[in-house]
């Protein structure tokens, strides 16, 4: 276009020196140049447009393609951060977890130091508290005068006098108890225990005329029954009695054998009263009895006795006597009655029978009582004590 303006002003200025013919003549070329500018102008530009049109639609493609490969990328990058959330919510919720559990074993492990804190002061209170105790106790007895630990020592002899007397029912050691803590209070000189003695003589009074059994004389009688077993003959003829003879303790020592034919005829004549007893009986005999049932005969006797000895000393008086009465049971229904040795067995095991075991013992409980209320017993003989000595001033 700038060539068309130009080849137009120089031919404006030729016009000026040329002749109107001459303008006349060039007016179709200059139209014709001036269109075929034209026509490869808009060819020229059609190009350009073409070319860009090409590159814009290349540009469009590539954009395309790339934001295709954005929008999948934007995806993948979506998929991730959803994972990614995911995750952190999973995470979330095992923190949350955690955080509970550990809130969890906090206020547990909180009640459990305050349960021990708890056992711990009161086991230390408890603790202080016996120390102080015992701090006091040890001041009272530093502080104690020889009075008092006679009147301590007399208060622990009454309650020994009772428990023997009321648990073992032993009334000698009970009444040598009270005795002793009657010389305690009077080596006291305190004024306080008049009445304690006073009511401590009359305990020793009233145990001295108590009747008891005597536990070891029954026993020992009983020991000497169960001893003599072996000795009462059994109604029925029975073998093994040299045997049994031999089995005893106390029993006297077979004499020596002699040599020779004496020997022989000393042992055979043995030999043949092992086995055979000879016995007179008044009624018919209908059995004899074998080594082995006449020693359970014996051993059931033994064990009645037994049985017997120790109702005595647990004072059973039930046990006890029924005992006795199986044992006289047996004793008429295996051994021979008609024996002297078996009446006086009987006879003894009767008397045996009839002794009470069940003995009411007197109450010595009294001057204990008293003693152990030593303050106000004081009291009473410091009063007792000042108005006396008010009325003598007057």
């Amino acid at each position: 276009m700038v060539a068309t303006n130009q080849e137009t002003q120089l031919g404006e200025k030729d016009s000026g020196n040329k002749s109107e013919s001459e303008v006349k003549n060039t007016k179709p070329k200059t139209n014709r140049l001036f269109g075929s500018v034209v026509v490869l102008m808009i060819v020229v530009m059609a190009g350009v447009g073409y070319v860009l049109f090409l590159q814009l639609s290349t540009g469009q493609e590539g954009l395309q393609g790339a934001l295709d490969k954005e929008d999948a990328r934007v995806i993948e990058v979506t998929k991730q951060l959803t994972h990614f959330q995911s995750q952190i919510a999973n995470l979330q919720s095992h923190i949350a977890t955690i955080e509970k559990k550990l809130a969890t074993q906090d206020s547990q492990f909180e009640r459990t130091i305050s349960q021990y804190a708890a056992q711990h002061t009161e086991k230390l209170n408890q603790t202080k508290s016996n120390l102080d105790g015992a701090i006091q106790s040890i001041q009272r007895q530093l502080g104690k005068t020889r009075g008092d630990w006679l009147i301590a020592d007399a208060e622990y002899l009454l309650s020994v006098a009772n428990e023997r007397l009321h648990l073992v029912a032993d009334v000698k050691t009970s009444l040598l108890a009270l005795e002793a803590a009657d010389q305690r209070l009077r080596e006291s000189g305190d004024p306080g225990v008049y009445k304690v003695r006073d009511a401590l003589a009359k305990e020793i009074s009233i145990l001295k005329k108590a009747k008891t059994p005597d536990i070891v004389g029954l026993s020992s009688r009983l020991r000497a029954l169960e001893d003599g077993v072996h000795e009462i003959p059994l109604r029925l003829p029975h073998t093994g009695k040299i045997d049994e003879a031999k089995n005893r303790v106390d029993a006297p020592e077979p004499a020596p054998k002699t040599e020779g034919w004496e020997g022989f005829l000393d042992s055979a004549i043995q030999d043949a009263q092992e086995l055979v007893t000879i016995k007179h009986a008044d009624s018919p005999i209908n059995a004899v009895l074998v080594k082995e049932q006449a020693i359970v005969f014996r051993e059931d006797l033994r064990l009645n006795l037994e049985m017997a000895r120790v109702g005595l000393i647990q004072r059973n008086q039930q046990l006890y006597q029924n005992n006795l009465d199986g044992a006289l049971d047996w004793l008429s229904r295996h051994f021979d009655l008609q024996a002297s040795r078996t009446k006086a067995v009987a006879a003894e095991i009767k008397a045996l029978r009839d002794v009470a075991l069940d003995v009411e013992f007197p109450d010595i409980s009294k001057s204990l009582v008293l003693l152990r209320n030593i303050t106000k017993l004081r009291l009473e003989s410091d009063k007792a004590t000042g108005s006396g000595g008010k009325a003598k001033e007057s």
